[in-house]
């Protein structure tokens, strides 16, 4: 027992994205776009939280 349950499915998954988006986007531009989703991410579930609705 490894101990790491969905862990390797997860990881085949992240795996499998990376080699979709590299031969597109530079180290720099991957790890720019990672960091603009998870913003997008956060600000999205605080505006469900605040139950806000697109104007």
């Amino acid at each position: 027992m490894d101990g790491g349950g969905d862990a390797g499915r997860a990881n085949a998954r992240a795996d499998t994205v990376w080699d979709a988006v590299k031969p597109h986007f530079s180290e720099q531009e991957i790890s720019d776009l990672t960091l603009l989703i998870v913003a997008i991410n956060g600000w999205n579930r605080i505006a469900v939280s605040f139950r806000k609705m697109p104007e």
